[in-house]
């Protein structure tokens, strides 16, 4: 339910077996038109697959640590100077942290899969995944699945024949304090029957990395979140991005850029928590040194859901490849 503008997200602390085969579907929501007596659209049943199993309600994990934001935008409106703000991700993001939490040091990716899932939730209410432990109750809570569930599914997701060549390369996940990455994530939202890609960035320009690296993933960024005024009557759906490199992950919600020019990613790191979180929102594009990130993201344009061939064509997690040189940029990233 909503208070005071921000909506309460609840993280599931358990979810039924998977079902022989899981489900991404659209429920029937009235429109306002209908529930005024008029005929008005509905979402049409779209069921991808059969025996989704649903939760009877929303049963608040207490091991948790969450943190409800209201709109992103309003978000990093209040963390950067006035008007630096170039573009964010639209709609509302829910903060998931780690900090001070059982999975701390290895739960960053499990958690930026609940920010991204509750950011699509808000867009796509209607949506019900992973057996119902991601969806929007009947009061208008946004419930995500716990790490636990995101672990019993992925494993699931492994054994129904999605990303064959990581499952053998991570193992076992559920119950151990194994890391997941850009990689895992796309192949639990592939499951699902959502549309989920990842980019590869690699650095090519020798051992002097420069501000290049940082350039090429802010301009993605700009892309993806479309780089245009924030103005949320006007903007089309974007979602966070997931970022991950050398073993951590955080949720790129936006693009900043200072009075001098310089641009810096928008984040919201699950590794931090309070001040610290709002300090470190804006990282540079000197910041990132690394020689290689991954992006995941969910593609919106179209619809976010897939047909059951492209899901099952989508089993083999392959990502775009660009090539960041000293001089150049090779490969867009698919956006």
């Amino acid at each position: 339910a909503a208070r005071g503008g921000m909506v309460d997200v609840i993280e599931i602390l358990e979810s039924p077996s998977p079902p022989a085969s899981p489900a991404a579907k659209r429920t029937r929501v009235p429109t306002a038109a209908a529930e005024a007596g008029g005929a008005g659209p509905v979402a049409a049943p779209r069921t991808y697959l059969a025996g989704l199993q649903a939760i009877a309600a929303c049963i608040d994990d207490a091991s948790s640590t969450r943190s409800a934001f209201p709109r992103a935008l309003d978000v990093v409106r209040a963390r950067v100077d006035e008007g630096s703000v170039l573009t964010a991700a639209t709609g509302e993001v829910d903060f998931f942290t780690s900090f001070g939490n059982f999975d701390k040091k290895w739960g960053c990716g499990y958690r930026n899969v609940q920010m991204l899932l509750s950011a699509l939730l808000h867009a796509e209410p209607a949506l019900v995944l992973f057996g119902g432990a991601a969806r929007v109750d009947d009061g208008g809570t946004v419930c995500v699945p716990s790490i636990k569930t995101l672990q019993q599914w992925l494993e699931f997701a492994w054994g129904g024949g999605f990303d064959v060549a990581g499952a053998a390369q991570v193992g076992a996940v559920v119950g151990t304090d194994e890391w997941v990455g850009a990689t895992e994530a796309v192949a639990l939202l592939r499951h699902q029957g959502l549309k989920a890609r990842v980019v590869d960035f690699e650095w090519k320009g020798g051992p002097r990395r420069q501000r290049q690296m940082g350039d090429a993933l802010v301009e993605f960024a700009k892309r993806h979140f479309g780089e245009v005024p924030v103005s949320p009557e006007t903007r089309q759906t974007a979602l966070p991005l997931l970022l991950q490199w050398e073993g951590h992950s955080v949720s790129v919600v936006g693009v900043a850029r200072s009075r001098g020019g310089d641009e810096s990613l928008l984040v919201l790191d699950p590794a931090l928590a309070g001040a610290y979180l709002t300090s470190r929102m804006k990282r540079p594009s000197t910041s990132f040194t690394a020689a290689a990130y991954q992006f995941a993201y969910l593609d919106v344009a179209g619809g976010v859901l897939v047909g059951d061939a492209e899901r099952e064509e989508g089993k083999v997690v392959s990502s775009e490849l660009v090539l960041v040189w000293r001089d150049r940029v090779e490969g867009r990233g698919g956006i």
